[in-house]
């Protein structure tokens, strides 16, 4: 979307970035896609939202995984939800390894969830000691030991 895209949400001009956004998804450029999606998100249209957003994600557009989960998940639908959650932390993203963590953590799943909390704060903070980061530097735990101490300044707690 661009500089441009980011000047009108700075002043305010959603109306002219809504028309822009549309525009361009509806040309298939998948980041617009997911733009789209969130402005009509903010705007409370949760339905349109969420076709937008499959849109984007059949573009595999990865930021859209996240947000469709996110949206999934406030509408109830936790199976299909984790499942997005888990597609977008195979692509990296730290948040959606939180996301599946705290789904995991609320169906009781405890020993599974902090393996997946400990892969998020190792993304999230990779130099930090005691994170499961192999490279970090940081003491060897066994399998028991898992999470015992949440000591991680960004590590989030359930």
């Amino acid at each position: 979307m661009g500089v441009f895209t980011v000047l009108l949400e700075n002043r305010g001009d959603t109306a002219e970035l809504e028309t822009r956004a549309r525009r361009a998804a509806e040309a298939g450029v998948a980041e617009a896609m997911n733009h789209l999606a969130i402005l009509l998100e903010r705007r409370g249209e949760a339905a349109a939202a969420e076709r937008w957003y499959r849109r984007a994600v059949a573009a595999d557009h990865g930021t859209a995984m996240y947000n469709l989960a996110v949206r999934l998940e406030a509408r109830g639908a936790l199976d299909e939800a984790e499942a997005w959650f888990r597609r977008s932390a195979s692509g990296g993203n730290p948040h959606a390894l939180y996301a599946v963590a705290r789904l995991l953590h609320k169906q009781g799943k405890a020993e599974e969830a902090e393996i997946w909390l400990r892969r998020a704060v190792a993304g999230v903070c990779p130099g930090y000691p005691r994170s499961a980061n192999p490279t970090s530097g940081g003491p060897a735990r066994g399998p028991r030991s898992r999470l015992r101490t949440r000591d991680s300044a960004c590590c989030p707690r359930f």
